[in-house]
């Protein structure tokens, strides 16, 4: 519907601008996915985080990243990481090198808890 009402008021707008030109084009869309707490995943990422110290959150965020390859072909995929999402492509991105440990810590205990340890 977003993609319907950017060609209605652009087509509005070329109608009011003789020479005015604008194209629109879909490079690539994705469904909204929703994943439960109680995926395996989800769960493991959420225990092992209480294991290392810190209170996991469960959210959304507009992009899928690379994960949306996963997601198109059913798998369950999410974003995790070191850092804070307010600093990600911005000029100076940085994270710590105790956010990377802390997130190698999670990384290896959720493996394997969905490994079967």
């Amino acid at each position: 519907s977003v993609l319907e009402d950017i060609r209605r008021i652009t087509g509005a707008e070329m109608e009011k601008r003789p020479g005015l030109v604008v194209q629109t084009e879909v490079l690539r869309a994705t469904e909204c996915v929703e994943i439960p707490e109680s995926d395996p995943l989800v769960s493991a990422l959420i225990r092992n985080g209480a294991e290392i110290g810190r209170t996991m959150r469960c959210g959304s965020y507009i992009s899928a990243g690379d994960c949306w390859h996963l997601l198109k072909k059913g798998h369950t995929a999410l974003m995790c990481g070191p850092g804070n999402v307010s600093e990600i492509h911005r000029a100076n991105e940085f994270v710590t090198l105790s956010e990377v440990l802390e997130a190698a810590k999670l990384y290896a205990l959720t493996a394997m808890d969905i490994c079967g340890r």
